[in-house]
């Protein structure tokens, strides 16, 4: 019997976050950039419908947008001369969402690896609207929020817009930077550029004395062996007869 109360409590708690999700609000964000500084003419947009507790969408280099159709733009890198957020709360209560919305402009696209430098931020002010209501031939007003929107109408001239970020809780946000410290390369042996050394003379062969196998010194090469006649035997010179 002592569980039951704590059994109570565990689904009073369930019961209400259940409750709180089913009122939580869905929004819907556009943030655009203008060419013109009066939040006219050609535009470039960036959405998001933001996922709680934080979302974002991030253009980080503007230069690689589709190229604008206005005569004398090449780029929508530092062109944008103002620029809107606005966001309609789709269902429940979006009260809550509207102050983390933020359109920030960044100076630095992300390969400059500055996290986008210095920026500007359009906040998102919640929006209403009034609704009449009559009970007993009374008129009474009741305002409803349902949306925010905010401007900057122009963007300081010193400022060129080269990135943007729709973001949703994230008041920190900067564009990533590459610190360069990935893992190194193992290091590859270079060939040692010492010269090799030469081969030393090889000792010439001392002439083997003479034996069994062993080839004739020069000596012996050179001498003349006796002539030998036809039948193999050697010819003795004749004896010239003594005078008479």
């Amino acid at each position: 019997m002592s569980q039951v109360p704590l059994l109570l409590s565990l689904l009073a708690v369930i019961l209400a976050t259940q409750l709180q999700n089913s009122h939580a609000g869905t929004l819907s964000c556009v943030g655009s950039l203008f060419l013109s500084s009066d939040l006219s003419g050609e535009h470039i947009n960036i959405t998001l419908v933001p996922r709680p507790p934080s979302d974002k969408t991030v253009i980080s280099q503007l230069s690689k947008s589709s190229t604008p159709k206005t005569a004398g733009v090449s780029s929508w890198d530092d062109a944008a001369q103002s620029a809107r957020v606005l966001c309609r709360c789709l269902s429940g209560d979006c009260s809550a969402d509207y102050s983390k919305v933020t359109l920030r402009l960044f100076m630095d696209s992300v390969r400059r690896n500055t996290g986008g430098g210095t920026f500007v931020d359009v906040d998102c002010g919640a929006l209403s609207t009034a609704s009449e209501s009559g009970s007993g031939g009374k008129r009474g007003q009741q305002t409803a929020a349902v949306g925010c929107q905010g401007a900057l109408a122009p963007i300081p001239a010193e400022h060129g817009t080269s990135a943007v970020a729709l973001l949703y809780g994230l008041p920190e946000y900067t564009l990533p930077i590459d610190d360069g410290q990935g893992p190194s390369p193992k290091p590859v042996l270079a060939p040692s550029a010492e010269p090799s050394p030469s081969p030393s003379p090889s000792p010439s062969p001392s002439p083997k004395k003479g034996g069994k196998g062993g080839s004739p010194s020069p000596s012996k090469r050179n001498k003349k062996s006796p002539s030998s006649s036809p039948n193999g035997r050697s010819s003795k010179p004749k004896k010239s007869p003594a005078p008479k």
